[in-house]
């Protein structure tokens, strides 16, 4: 290095001050040249979206929201498998898994015969603005796509920066992930998953404690559905709006009608957590297949009991013969004969031998919380079913049938006119159960009632005790305020959105500080340029 004469710096320390501070400020800038260039994302993230990646801070943890939110459209390698703690019970990522088609990697969604590719995966931001695609040219969505993805975003991203990804199936690709080797420890460990919004519903609700990004701490507003407004967009443009305020204006009327303090809303929440996550609290693992087997039986009969009074009806109308009429009647008895043996083979299960947690408790109270427990189990599947069904046709909604053939749209209403009132007679069947048990229950026993669900799909789609198992196991104890106290619940629900809200509005003003900066950069280049 030389000075302003051009003769060489000596070492400043044998020197005077005058040289030190003249080393200094040579050597200040070349070393927060590289460093600046290492720490800001690449000009091709920050050109694609600079409210996203135009920051120069990075480094915030994953359980806090994360730097930097994506969204994906995605199965599972063969590898050996890692020892690994579940966030998640395993039973329940199991549900999820079969209950999505994106979870199938060999479940074919197009004729491959007739194109070299069969879709398309897409990376975008949380503003819906597409970063990188990925040609799929195999049977399903495949989670080597989605890796392959991830991977090349995180090759352009800082060291230390943050993602949280939100893909439909992401508790099933999290689990992957945890228990075999194919991203590297650097990127897993500032990598979390979520799942989208939309079809949290799908996913059982231990999943959704985890990975709902409604629920999720730090993740705001962030839904995960931009993927699906890309497709929308590609067809027809659609406009997508998502406001903080309003949703957080009435999360605060429901903490005020709540009447409940804050700190007590979270303990609550976090004993709610902790208890649903358990095992212990996963109900399908307890019921045996036995039980399963008398309850498919009792609906085939329910089913036939509802055809013979149909054809009663209609031969009294026509004024059938005495034959035909005696011949109804041979039928009506063989059918409560099969009805009273199916109530036989129930008593025969031993049900207090299976679970001794419910012994010395009313056996017709107990008969009747196992198949309620069962029934909202094989409604949850049906109205699941029934939401996918309304989400395709909500696609035709204002765009004549642009996203959906109407073809595929007479299809989808005749399936979901087919299936509705089957849909609707279950859930009048488990309303029934809540009714009887409500009549035959002690206190003393320490079992919570199950709640009645809404008959009209709209409400029920909004109902949050639709997803929650039935407590079929005494408490410890006194029953649990989360579990037992409508304001409690009201109040925890009102202190996650509010919260969410409030996390968005930060990340907005974080956003709007990098849109600010990447203008002005550009506006000061653009200067010189002049």
């Amino acid at each position: 290095m030389t000075n302003a004469q051009g003769e060489l710096i000596q070492d400043p320390f044998r020197r005077g001050l005058g040289y030190a501070v003249q080393w200094y400020d040579i050597l200040q800038p070349s070393i927060k040249r590289p460093c600046k260039s290492q720490i800001r994302l690449r000009p091709l993230l920050v050109q694609r979206c600079p409210a996203c990646f135009a920051g120069i801070l990075h480094g915030r943890p994953t359980d806090e929201g994360g730097d930097i939110h994506v969204a994906m459209d995605d199965m599972q390698h063969k590898r050996p498998v890692k020892s690994h703690v579940p966030l998640v019970p395993d039973e329940a990522v199991d549900q999820c898994e079969n209950a999505y088609e994106a979870a199938h990697g060999k479940k074919q969604k197009a004729a491959m015969d007739s194109f070299d590719d069969t879709g398309i995966m897409a990376l975008i931001c949380r503003h819906d603005i597409p970063l990188f695609f990925a040609n799929i040219d195999s049977p399903g969505e495949q989670q080597k796509y989605l890796v392959t993805l991830l991977q090349h975003f995180f090759s352009l991203l800082p060291p230390e920066a943050t993602v949280v990804a939100l893909y439909d199936v992401g508790c099933v690709l999290a689990r992957t992930l945890s228990k075999y080797d194919i991203l590297s420890i650097s990127i897993t460990s500032r990598l979390r998953f979520a799942t989208t919004a939309m079809h949290a519903y799908g996913h059982e609700w231990a999943c959704q404690l985890v990975y709902n990004p409604q629920i999720c701490v730090g993740l705001g507003l962030s839904d995960g559905e931009g993927t699906e407004r890309l497709w929308s967009r590609l067809v027809r443009l659609i406009g997508v709006e998502r406001t903080s305020s309003e949703q957080g204006s009435a999360a605060q009327d429901a903490l005020d009608q709540c009447e409940v303090p804050i700190e007590e809303l979270q303990s609550e929440w976090s004993k709610q957590r902790q208890s649903q996550l358990s095992i212990r609290a996963h109900t399908p693992a307890h019921l045996k297949k036995e039980l399963d087997t008398v309850l498919a039986l009792q609906a085939d009969l329910d089913a036939s009991d509802k055809a013979l009074q149909t054809t009663r009806a209609m031969l009294e109308k026509d004024m059938a013969s005495n034959d035909t009429l005696e011949a109804l009647k041979s039928l009506e008895r063989g059918h409560n004969h099969l009805m009273n043996k199916v109530e036989a083979l129930y008593s025969s299960l031993n049900v207090h031998d299976r679970f001794p947690e419910l012994d010395g408790i009313n056996l017709e109270f107990v008969r009747t919380l196992l198949m309620a427990c069962n029934l909202k189990m094989n409604v949850c599947k049906r109205v699941i079913a029934s939401f996918f069904e309304w989400d395709k046709l909500d696609q035709a909604v204002g765009s004549a049938q642009q996203a959906l053939g109407m073809k595929l749209h007479q299809q989808t209403r005749k399936a979901i006119s087919k299936r509705q009132p089957a849909l609707m007679s279950a859930i009048r069947k488990f309303n029934s159960y809540c009714e009887w048990l409500d009549s035959l229950y002690d206190p003393l026993w320490g079992i919570p009632l199950p709640a009645p669900l809404p008959t009209k799909l709209v409400e029920l789609r909004s109902d949050p005790g639709l997803m929650e198992d039935i407590w079929i196991t005494p408490s410890v104890g006194e029953v649990p305020r989360w579990l037992d106290d409508t304001s409690i619940r009201d109040g925890i629900r009102g202190l996650l959105k509010r919260d969410r809200c409030r996390e968005e509005q930060v990340r907005l003003g974080i956003e709007a500080d990098n849109l600010c900066r990447f203008f002005g950069n550009e506006d000061k280049h653009q200067s010189a340029k002049h």
